[in-house]
């Protein structure tokens, strides 16, 4: 072997970018990243690295190969073997978890959860099967009292530094020798795995329970990849991002509220009380207690909700069928370009339910409902003058999905019109029928996606997010139609015939929204004549 190695990292953290300095330092060669971080592409420009976004690019990047290491540092993807057979010398992951004892996803909240006494991390040989190749070296180390996800991760990572060191010392002096991991994996954790009810707190349970999970699912400002744990009074929802344990014996039912002040609020629960101390909403805004039980309508004497056993058992089935979507609405979040109704400019507030006013408008002669969704959106682009947009998508499908959950995830989500104004309707209409099938594949996303991702929040879904302020739904029957609290104008589609109901905030819109019908028929008009114009 040569002193001087050729290697290559994929990852996506700052762990990454302290085990390739230390490469460095060491006198290797690091020649390219894969990553899809910024900050890790920072790094790399800054030192003349090549930057590959994908393994693909890498099988692809010949004038790379020969290398001799391939080192999987925070990379959450799976490798395929023409990628783990590249490298010369070896392909060698980063676990944070002891293995076999705990592989997969997520270990050091699992950990917590499990009521561990000890944690610690691994690197390990890859092979095709998950966390299963021979063990390099491991780190392990004390869980403490009142650990957190993100104190927990944080060992892991300074555990990670300290062993990559011991690591490429004992590879470079040809003293290491590979321990096959002998017994199959205690626990696998998968991506899909998430904390039973969505995060929702069981008051039912023991306050140092409930605690713990608080603490399991806190990661500070950094992302949290499972759920938010949280609570609600008459289905108004906040987060719970730290607790601690109160009196006992009060005697209250569980989840009764006791007490609000500047500390917190006190609440009962299964065995004694929990102080809930640092509060959010759902889009990640920060709340002190107060605020916190004002936003929800509480006062001492008041009960939080209690998840039964139907609710639980739908909250987890939903997680479980939307959670491999999120990467999907986190993109989607992010680059949101909302449709303005040229009559009513963003607003802060929120209007009364009771300013919200209807008109019905009869078959434009446009078919089905996602003809009725096409022409809605072409009459927007013309209205607005912008080829691409994002409006409020709900569907009876998407209502169905969520019946019983809604106040967990999201009614309604981003659809992208893509107009292009050289063409005619029939084009318009394959793009939107495109964009319809992509939503229903991916269905939906957790409300508290805002909170858990800071690239959200930074990106304006956060905080008090304002809802998309113009909205078009699919409705079975028109007289159900609703809008979204803070939506300017939601036109409702029957499916069956196309017929569209105008639900306008007449604060935003007044008689505008007669104006805007009679210009959507004249658009419905022209387009059923002449489709290609």
């Amino acid at each position: 072997m040569s002193t001087s190695w050729r290697c290559v990292l994929v990852g996506s953290e700052s762990l990454l970018i302290q085990c390739g300095e230390l490469l460095e330092q060491g006198g290797h060669q690091v020649v390219a990243v894969v990553s899809k971080a910024r900050p890790v592409h920072r790094w790399a420009a800054g030192r003349g690295i090549r930057v590959l976004p994908d393994a693909d690019a890498l099988l692809q990047a010949t004038l790379l190969q020969p290398f001799d290491y391939l080192f999987s540092i925070t990379n959450l993807e799976i490798l395929p073997k023409a990628i783990l057979d590249l490298p010369s010398q070896g392909a060698i992951n980063f676990h944070d978890g002891p293995l076999p004892e705990y592989a997969g996803l997520n270990t050091p909240v699992w950990a917590l959860l499990n009521g561990e006494p000890r944690h610690g991390v691994t690197w390990h040989l890859m092979t095709g099967a998950v966390d299963r190749g021979a063990v390099l070296t491991r780190r392990a180390f004390d869980i403490s009292e009142g650990e957190t996800a993100l104190t927990l991760n944080t060992k892991c990572y300074e555990a990670g530094i300290e062993s990559f060191e011991e690591l490429v010392r004992d590879l470079g002096e040809g003293r290491l020798r590979p321990h096959p991991q002998d017994a199959a994996p205690g626990r696998i954790f998968r991506r899909s795995d998430r904390p039973s009810a969505a995060g929702v707190l069981d008051w039912t349970q023991s306050a140092e329970t409930i605690a713990t999970l608080i603490r399991a699912l806190d990661f500070g400002t950094y992302p949290n990849p499972l759920v938010s744990p949280k609570t609600s009074h008459e289905s108004r929802a906040i987060i719970v991002q730290e607790a601690s344990l109160g009196e006992r014996g009060s005697g209250a039912a569980p989840g009764t509220v006791l007490s609000i002040d500047d500390a917190g609020i006190q609440v009962a629960t299964g065995d004694r009380n929990l102080v809930l101390r640092r509060l959010q909403t759902l889009d990640g805004t920060p709340l002190s207690p107060r605020d916190g039980a004002s936003r929800l309508g509480i006062a001492p004497g008041g009960r939080f909700d209690l998840p039964n056993e139907a609710s639980v058992a739908r909250l987890t089935a939903v997680t479980a069928a939307t959670c491999p979507h999120e990467p999907f609405w986190i993109d989607r979040l992010e680059t949101e370009h909302p449709f303005e109704v040229p009559a009513a400019p963003l607003r802060g507030g929120v209007p009364n339910p009771l300013e919200y006013t209807h008109a019905d408008q009869a078959p434009m002669g446009v078919g089905d409902g996602e003809e009725g969704v096409t022409a809605v959106l072409g009459y927007f682009a013309r209205l607005g003058d912008c080829a691409e947009f994002d409006v409020g998508f709900a569907d009876p499908a998407l209502a169905r999905l969520v019946e019983g959950v809604s106040d967990w995830f999201a009614g309604q989500v981003p659809l992208r019109a893509a107009v292009d104004f050289a063409r005619g309707f029939d084009t318009l209409r394959e793009s939107v029928r495109s964009e319809l099938g992509r939503l229903r594949q991916h269905l939906t996303y957790s409300a508290d996606l805002p909170a858990r991702r800071p690239v959200l929040r930074s990106a304006g879904r956060g905080p008090e997010a304002r809802p998309l302020p113009v909205s078009v739904h699919l409705v079975e029957r028109l007289e159900d139609a609703a809008a979204p609290a803070g939506s300017a104008l939601t036109v409702a589609v029957r499916p069956r015939d196309g017929a569209t109901r105008w639900v306008a905030d007449r604060t935003a819109l007044g008689a505008e929204v007669a104006e805007y019908q009679a210009q959507f028929a004249e658009f419905c008009r022209a387009a059923t004549l002449t489709p290609e114009r």
